[in-house]
């Protein structure tokens, strides 16, 4: 689905699962080096290209965090996902 800047997408129960697997294989570090300047400016995709200050990548931390223990409940508990960025 699309519409006004949005894309949605259902992911199955088993994709779910996935997601969170894939999740959890990411440390901090893997974060940290994804996020460095040299990392964005090559994709030019985040609105920091200097990188992130250390208190913006705890942030980033936290709600990376938030965002696998979401995937992990809904794979333990075999629900399917609706993602919405936008």
């Amino acid at each position: 689905m699309e519409g006004l800047g949005e894309v949605s997408s259902w992911l199955s129960p088993e994709e779910a699962k996935e997601v969170a697997r894939a999740l959890d294989t990411v440390s901090k570090e893997d974060l940290k080096k994804r996020s460095s300047k040299e990392s964005i400016s090559k994709v030019n995709l985040y609105r920091s290209p200097s990188g992130h200050s250390k208190k913006e990548f705890e942030e980033i931390m936290i709600e990376f965090n938030k965002l696998k223990r979401y995937y992990e409940e809904a794979a333990r508990k075999g629900n399917a996902m609706l993602r919405l960025i936008s």
